[in-house]
């Protein structure tokens, strides 16, 4: 049973870690696009964005 418990104490814990990753490097990608004048756009955009250019 305690090893049940530690296994998924273990699960909860990666994956935390994984979200607080997945959002770090999200901000950072924002970042580079700012300094690199690129727009963000959500990840299902599919497509060009047609701007009425």
């Amino acid at each position: 049973m305690g090893i049940v418990i530690f296994l998924i104490l273990l699960l909860v814990a990666v994956l935390v870690h994984m979200s607080q990753k997945r959002k770090e490097l999200e901000r950072r990608v924002e970042e580079l696009e700012k300094l690199n004048g690129i727009e963000h756009y959500e990840q299902d955009t599919v497509g060009p964005i047609d701007k009425g250019e």
